[in-house]
Parts: structure tokens; C-alpha cells; sequence
């Protein structure tokens, strides 16, 4: 199914001046490895990196896309064996993520399964001075539900710290797939429990100015019926300490603005909302998003040099997807439409704020026809300007 990109007008609410923000729209890649997600991140010289899972013949690949300007250059930095095409079993599998540090060097992580799909080690790949590296991160654990549990979307998420070391939030692989943290600031990669409740589908991290890691997921309670709801962690007095973030779930991000403070965005049935860390928790705002859909899902958060937070995700039911965009400037949300298609198969979408030219930039997967897309826009034409 085609994407059409439409015109970002009726921005906010109604007597705001309208949007003036133009977006390019264009196909990044295909073959995508479905349920697969594709991460972002702006690297040091204002280019835009991207990661993702792809399918090549009989092989599945990790491939690192790259954007400056010109054109997209894409190329596969690992590949595994697909057990099953049609059951979604394969070697890699799970979410990835991508992240750049100031340096120039390009951080991933993984999951890499063993032959019987049960079984996951967290891999970490590294680009510095032209050559890819990997290591594991946090060996292989086996959650004990027999094999084809590959099948399963299992999160993982990156952050960097000032110093470029690497900060991974993920669910592990062990019996109840609980949230954990991995890092190799210490100079050598450790793993810890963060929570032992069962984790759900989605994790986010973000590590703030002071150099504290926060967390964020979704989590299960019950057994014949699942409730979701959402989580928070942080190690940011020393130890790691827990709470509960919303009892709606949460399908969200988390990221730092040009202060070093800690934000979360995240969805819930009646649009999405917006928080901000203050010291021992998290103080929320709640935003309507009304276009007639069930709710955004997605949602990705990134800041502008400005400080301007940003915000994409998507909004639709069974017919229609639109992919939208929120902004948050002067204490006020406009919302554009990027793009709308028929049917509910956008997902996964991924933002970034700043690069060379200063623009905002949207990544996401087309499930479909298993593509990955690109709009990027110019910063400075923001709604109600």
C-alpha cells in the first residue's frame, strides 16, 4: 500500500495559525524483518543513521542505513539464519536499537537466538574508525517455553552518557521476561535486574545530565487476563528504584532535553501524554489527540537545539493510519498529519531533532509491505508560526 504524504494544515487547536512545516516523504529501504521495529539516531556531523531487521534470501540481516544528504547508503553489519519465514523464527530477531555518539561512533544492540529459538543473548555492535565490532553484552538466558519463542517482539533500548558509554534497557530472556539494565561505563559489560514483575512489549531509556538512567515499560499482571499497565526506574539516587507510571500501558519513549532533564511521552486511549522528572517521580501532563482513531501508539520523542520537544506517532483504527507529529514549544502542542495510508500498518515510528540542515526527522516501518520510510522537514517551519 502506497504512503501519501498530505499537507500539515488544521494544526492545534482551532483559531491557532496554521502549520507551515513541508515534509518529504520517501521509501528508505525494503524486505523488512516484521514485527521488527527501525531505530534512529543524529550523529555528530548532522547525518541520520538508522537500524533495522531486513530479510536477504534465506538470511536475515542487521542493516545500518545511513542519510547525509545525498541519498541513502545501507549496508548489512550482521546476518543470522531464518529458521521460519512464515512463523517469524530466525537467528535475530526482537527490536534493535541505534544510537551515535559525540565522538562519531555508532552504537547498536540485538538479540541473537540459538538454534531452538529459546534461548537469547544481547548483543552490542560498535562502529569506530570505519570497522563494525561486536560483543556480547549480556550472555545467553533461556526463558523455558520451548522452542519458537523468537517469535516473540522482545524490547530493547539504548541510550549514550556523556562519556559515550553505552546504557541498554531490555526484557530479558529469563522465565518471567523481566525488565533489566546493562551497561559497560565501568569499563566491562554487567546486567542487573531492574524489576520482577513481567515485562510487556515495550522499553524505554534515557540517561539525563546528571548521569542518572531512567527507565520506562510496559508490564503484565494476571493470568488468564492480562492488564497492562506502565513502570518507571531510575538509579538516579545509587541504587535502582521502581514505580508506577499509568495504568493505561505504555508505548512510548523517553529522552533528554538541552537542560539534562529527563522526559517521557507515551500513549493512552484518549491521545498521549507528556511528563517531565522531577527529582522522585514524574510530574504529567495529559494531551487530547482527537482525529476519530482509537489513540496513538508509538510514540518517539526527541529535543531541538531550542529545546523544543517532538513527537511522533501514530493514529488510526482498521481502515486508516495517519502518522502525525506533535510539537511542543512555549508550553503549548501543535499536531500535523505527515501522512495517512489505508489499512493499520504503520508502526514503529522513530524521531530526531536537529543534523545539517537543522530538521525533524520520522522513520517508521510499513508492515505490509514490509518497507521502512523517511520524512524529514525543516525545523524552523513549525506549526503556528
Amino acid at each position: 500500500m502506497a504512503v501519501v504524504a498530505v499537507a500539515a494544515a488544521g494544526c492545534g487547536d482551532a483559531g491557532s495559525a496554521p502549520c507551515e512545516r513541508e515534509w518529504t516523504v520517501a521509501l528508505v529501504d525494503s524486505d523488512v524483518w516484521t514485527p521488527s521495529n527501525v531505530s534512529s539516531a543524529m550523529g555528530a556531523e548532522g547525518e541520520l543513521h538508522l537500524a533495522y531487521l531486513a530479510v536477504e534470501g534465506t538470511e536475515i540481516a542487521l542493516r545500518h542505513a545511513m542519510e547525509r544528504g545525498d541519498g541513502w547508503e545501507i549496508e548489512s553489519v550482521a546476518t543470522g539464519s531464518i529458521s521460519s519465514e512464515a512463523m517469524l523464527t530466525a537467528s535475530l530477531t526482537g527490536d534493535v536499537a541505534i544510537a551515535v555518539a559525540a565522538t562519531g561512533a555508532v552504537h547498536v544492540v540485538f538479540f541473537e537466538v540459538d538454534a531452538a529459538g529459546d534461548c537469547f543473548d544481547l548483543r552490542h555492535g560498535a562502529w569506530v574508525g570505519g570497522a563494525w565490532t561486536f560483543e556480547t553484552a549480556d550472555a545467553a538466558t533461556c526463558c523455558n517455553v520451548g522452542a519458537g519463542y523468537g517469535t516473540i517482539r522482545r524490547p530493547v533500548a539504548l541510550a549514550l552518557d556523556g562519556s559515550g558509554a553505552p546504557h541498554v534497557g531490555f526484557q530479558r530472556c529469563d522465565p518471567d521476561g523481566t525488565v533489566w539494565y546493562a551497561t559497560n561505563a565501568g569499563g566491562a559489560w554487567s546486567a542487573r535486574q531492574v524489576d520482577d514483575i513481567p515485562a510487556a512489549d515495550s522499553v524505554a531509556i534515557t540517561v539525563d545530565g546528571a548521569g542518572a538512567a531512567h527507565l520506562a515499560y510496559e508490564i503484565e499482571v494476571g493470568y488468564i487476563l492480562i492488564y497492562p499497565f506502565s513502570r518507571w526506574a531510575t538509579n538516579a539516587s545509587g541504587g535502582w528504584v521502581v514505580g508506577d507510571l499509568d495504568d493505561d500501558g505504555f508505548s512510548g519513549d523517553l529522552a533528554t532535553d538541552e537542560d539534562g532533564d529527563a522526559h517521557v511521552i507515551y500513549s493512552v486511549p484518549e491521545g498521549f501524554r507528556h511528563g517531565t522528572w522531577v527529582g522522585d517521580g514524574w510530574a504529567l501532563e495529559g494531551l487530547v489527540v482527537d482525529r476519530g482513531g482509537t489513540g496513538p501508539s508509538g510514540a518517539s520523542l526527541a529535543f531541538d537545539a531550542a529545546g523544543a520537544a517532538h513527537v511522533g506517532f501514530v493514529l488510526g483504527d482498521s481502515e486508516r493510519s495517519d502518522l502525525d507529529w506533535g510539537t511542543l514549544a512555549d508550553g503549548e502542542w501543535t499536531v500535523e498529519t505527515i501522512a495517512q495510508q489505508s489499512g493499520a500498518s504503520m508502526a514503529s515510528p522513530t524521531v530526531e531533532a536537529g543534523g545539517e540542515p537543522s530538521g525533524v526527522h520520522v522513520s517508521w516501518v510499513e508492515t505490509v509491505a514490509r518497507q521502512v520510510w523517511h520524512a524529514s522537514a525543516p525545523i524552523e517551519l513549525g506549526c503556528g508560526s
